[in-house]
């Protein structure tokens, strides 16, 4: 019975102290970190402070990776400040070891009434620790002395481990060829050990060496916190690849004819190689080094000269230079005349060589002595048409130097053969003429022949309004009509031409022209249209003739008013308007003519009487008939006898010029016509040209 009521009353007492505790915790107010341990590094025998603080005073413990610790205010772990009686519970790590102090630290605040706790964030202290050595190299596993040589192939990738040992926190690993930072190209993991404090950090390199770092250094290179600088192991790279091969030619430039140069061969490899030189595919076997000389070169010395090197461990590279001497164009294909029918196709060929390469032009040299410009290509196709005859040829140039250089080829002939075949571009030719009642018209048609025509006439179709008849060939013996043919300037083409006289209405209509030869024929229309005079052509036409009438007298007047025929002056000089009187007068059968000058002239050695005027009747004794205009010297003047007739003088001392009269001389409104002159220069006689009055 005793026990049943002491169990009784420790039933109440337990229920008693959880009410009390839950009324306790619902009337104080929950932890809160108002502080929390943060990440740190610190060097081994550093001291360190991890926070921890709350908002109420509450019992705090502290765990690191997972464990507890005694922390007490001596010792290794003490709190800074009263933790019993404040709520600040930082504790301060003193003597810091690796081993015993890196690792992940936590602080729990219990809440009252609960059996919970309130966890902090949780902190890393790391405890540097630096890389026991310099990093070690291995290639393919095995390990590499600092310095030693590192052998790789250029032409395949090369794997390069480094490793640091032993470092808290891992070690950074760079990679270095000469001054080129290449560690993007290297992959990085981390090692733990001496039971996961320390880490061994590796870093492979997967690189393909070029032969520019051949001779090199690959160098890996180490950086921790722990050190105050880096630790670094190199090697040697002694990389292996296959010739490098280029070709120069001395001197550089446009090379011409007649000119040395020389060819040299460059093939760095590792190992070294040999070279063998090859002209357009052919070996030269007296070449046996990297250089060799061509000298006065011509253009057939121009090809693919191969330089072929090989060595040790690698296929033979091969570079090509083509060596290129200048030179004229020279043609190698030249172009050959033909005779072919009419729309038939042919080509042309025409080719030239030179360097640099030539360009070609097509020139066609016309029947019509036209040149045309034809075309570009090497080849020329043609449609033969009759315009297609005549000569062609071809020329080639290039440019050395600025100088253009120009060669032509050979001429070739083309002749076309077929049936007629109308032009209808030619300006002589029009399908349709319209005429004025009453004139004459032309109608004409041009075409080629090749063979000329053997028949050609023109007709003239019915038109719809006639009587139904026969059409025959339009006669060149009508009297309405006049047909003729002329052979133009561009052999093998004529223009027929058909001519319609005192046009009318009747004559209207479509007249064709049928012309023939041994290789076919063809036919032309020529539509003719008459229209009716209109009196404005007639009125038009009066007054240019008027006007042109008028405008020839004016002329003709002003010419005879400055020519001043037959007028000298006496004993002076002559001019054209120093004649102030004529006079003619017919004595005893023949007419006489005389000029009188001022006297104020200037002295001539033509005189006043050195002109006269004799007719000559013919013998039925009118006075029609020659008229001499006499010119004598001074020394020779003819003299009036006492009757007032002019003396002869013998014909080798005058200079005269004949005369036709077409009309009586009987009087002084005759005028002579001139028919033509005649100089004698006899004796120092001047040479003038009678002036007609």
């Amino acid at each position: 019975m005793g026990s049943n009521w002491t169990g009784r009353l420790c039933g109440v007492w337990i229920s008693f102290l959880l009410f009390a505790q839950v009324l306790l915790a619902q009337t104080t107010p929950a932890p809160v970190f108002l502080e929390e341990p943060a990440d740190q590094e610190v060097n081994p025998g550093d001291t360190a402070d991890l926070k921890c603080r709350l908002n109420q005073p509450v019992t705090v413990i502290w765990l690191k990776d997972g464990n507890i610790q005694n922390v007490g205010n001596g010792g290794v772990y003490t709190y800074v400040g009263d933790s019993a009686t404040s709520n600040e519970h930082t504790i301060r790590i003193s003597g810091i070891t690796v081993d015993r102090d890196d690792g992940v630290w936590e602080c729990q605040a219990l809440i009252p009434g609960t059996t919970g706790a309130l966890r902090s964030r949780k902190a890393r202290l790391v405890v540097r620790v630096p890389p026991r050595d310099r990093p070690s190299l291995q290639l393919g596993g095995s390990p590499l002395r600092n310095g030693d040589d590192l052998q790789v192939r250029s032409d395949l990738n090369a794997t390069v481990a480094c490793i640091a040992r032993d470092s808290n926190p891992p070690a950074s690993l760079k990679w270095w060829i000469g001054t080129k930072d290449v560690t993007d190209s290297a992959a990085t993991i981390n090692q733990t050990s001496q039971g996961g404090k320390l880490y061994n950090t590796v870093s492979t390199l997967t690189y393909q060496f070029m032969p520019l770092d051949n001779g090199g250094q690959l160098k890996c290179e180490i950086n921790h916190p722990a050190l105050a600088g880096s630790l670094s192991s190199y090697a040697h790279l002694n990389v292996l690849y296959a010739p490098i091969v280029t070709v120069e030619q001395n001197p550089t430039g446009d090379l011409l004819e007649g000119q040395d140069v020389t060819l040299s061969c460059y093939a760095p490899a590792n190992p070294p190689s040999t070279v063998k030189w090859y002209h357009d595919g052919a070996e030269l076997p007296m070449i046996n080094s990297s250089s060799f000389s061509l000298e006065k070169i011509t253009h057939e010395v121009n090809g693919n000269y191969t330089c072929m090197a090989r060595n040790p461990g690698f296929e033979p590279v091969r570079t090509v230079y083509q060596l290129g001497v200048r030179y004229s164009p020279t043609f190698i294909v030249q172009p050959h005349g033909d005779t072919v029918d009419l729309e038939q196709q042919l080509t042309l060929f025409c080719d030239a060589v030179g360097n640099p390469t030539p360009s070609i032009q097509w020139f066609q040299n016309t029947t019509d002595g036209q040149r045309l410009t034809r075309g570009t290509d090497r080849n020329l196709s043609i449609t033969a048409d009759y315009s297609s005859q005549g000569k062609y040829w071809c020329r080639a140039s290039n440019t050395i130097n600025d100088k253009e250089n120009i060669v032509l080829s050979d001429v070739a002939e083309l002749f076309v053969k077929g049936p007629p075949k109308f032009d209808t571009t030619s300006g002589n030719q029009r399908n349709e003429v319209i005429a004025d009642r009453g004139s004459d018209s032309i109608l004409s048609a041009v075409y080629c022949s090749q063979p000329v025509p053997t028949n050609e006439y023109w007709q003239r179709e019915q038109r719809p309004n006639e009587k139904p008849k026969p059409i025959v060939p339009i006669s060149s013996n009508s009297p309405k009509y006049q047909i003729y043919r002329k052979e133009l300037s561009r052999p093998g083409c004529y223009e027929s031409r058909l001519k319609v006289l005192q046009v009318d209405q009747t004559d209207a209509g479509r007249y064709k022209l049928w012309v023939e030869n041994e290789k076919g024929s063809s036919t032309n229309l020529v539509v003719l249209s008459v229209r009716e005079a209109s009196y404005t052509s007639v009125i038009v036409g009066v007054v240019v003739g008027v006007g042109s009438a008028l405008i020839l007298a004016i002329v003709a007047v002003f010419c005879c008013y400055r020519t001043k025929r037959f007028c000298f002056a006496s004993k002076k000089s002559f001019s054209n308007g120093d004649v102030e009187k004529r006079e003619m007068k017919v004595e005893n059968g023949e007419m006489v003519r005389s000029v009188q000058k001022d006297d104020n002239l200037k002295q001539n050695p033509l005189q006043t009487e050195s002109i006269f005027t004799r007719t000559e009747k013919k013998a039925n004794g009118n006075a029609n008939g020659g008229v001499h205009h006499v010119i004598s010297n001074g020394n020779d003047l003819p003299k009036k006898s006492a009757n007032g007739r002019v003396d002869e003088r013998p014909a080798e001392v005058l200079h005269y010029a004949q005369l036709d009269v077409d009309g009586p001389m009987d009087d002084e409104r005759s005028t002579p016509r001139m028919d033509r002159e005649r100089h004698d220069n006899h004796n120092g006689y001047t040479d003038i040209r009678p002036t007609v009055l």
